[in-house]
């Protein structure tokens, strides 16, 4: 059964977030590329939850894996993306691919996750 994709509302504030960032700073093109590149990056999970790139962080539950955006950049809008900064915190439970969190990739990962979104 293929799986669907499901996000938190901090997840969700996540991506808000990222999207008006990337637009103040860099413009409205360039964040209509980082929205295509984590649209990529989504359908590439769930296609394929055990992708390369997929990693578990020792600090994080065993059923919480990251993704980093970097690996989908190629599949994503030309002109591609150059240097990705984010990954999706996700866990798989039966059909469903939940994103916890879609985080900067210089963040303190543990912190940024509580125990109750993990747990969900």
């Amino acid at each position: 059964m293929p799986l669907r994709p499901e996000f938190t509302l901090r997840a969700l504030d996540d991506v808000a977030t990222i999207q008006d960032w990337t637009a103040a700073k860099f413009g409205e093109l360039t964040s209509q590329r980082y929205d295509a590149l984590m649209e990529a990056a989504l359908a590439d999970l769930l296609a394929s939850p055990d992708r390369l790139g997929v990693s578990q962080h020792p600090a994080l539950p065993a059923d919480v894996s990251v993704y980093h955006l970097r690996f989908s950049r190629k599949k994503a809008a030309r002109p591609a993306v150059e240097k990705p900064r984010h990954f999706f915190v996700f866990r798989i439970d039966d059909d469903v691919l939940t994103v916890l969190r879609v985080l900067h990739d210089s963040i303190d990962l543990p912190s940024h996750i509580d125990s109750d979104e993990s747990s969900q």
